[in-house]
């Protein structure tokens, strides 16, 4: 899982004229995966890069929105969980932001799922 995410972020760079956005989803990936995987610090520094190219280049709110999501859920796997709740209002702040409903639902629902298995 982790190599097929590494894989597939390697390709998007790869493409002429791919996008932060495109690099925003990627970043993002590769901090859930490690995430799945119980790596902590490894999903924070991928949740960090990510958060970086969204807010750099202004991206939509929705991917703004899972950058911080993905910092929430490492920061919650890592036990910090007053950065957690921090960047969890960060995103729940970006949700609101979104103008599609599917899309803010989804977020939410991700957001929600955080502490569900803990």
């Amino acid at each position: 899982m982790i190599n097929l995410a590494h894989t597939s972020f390697w390709h998007w760079t790869k493409v002429v004229d791919h996008t932060p956005q495109n690099l925003s989803i990627g970043y993002w990936q590769l901090s859930r995966v490690y995430a799945v995987a119980g790596l902590g610090e490894r999903a924070l520094y991928y949740g960090d890069r990510c958060l970086e190219v969204s807010l750099a280049n202004e991206i939509e709110p929705f991917y703004i929105g899972y950058a911080y999501e993905a910092l929430c859920r490492a920061n919650a796997l890592l036990e910090k969980n007053d950065l957690a709740k921090e960047q969890y209002n960060f995103a729940m702040e970006y949700a609101q932001l979104v103008k599609v409903e599917r899309s803010k639902e989804s977020l939410i629902k991700d957001l929600d799922s955080i502490w569900d298995n803990r």
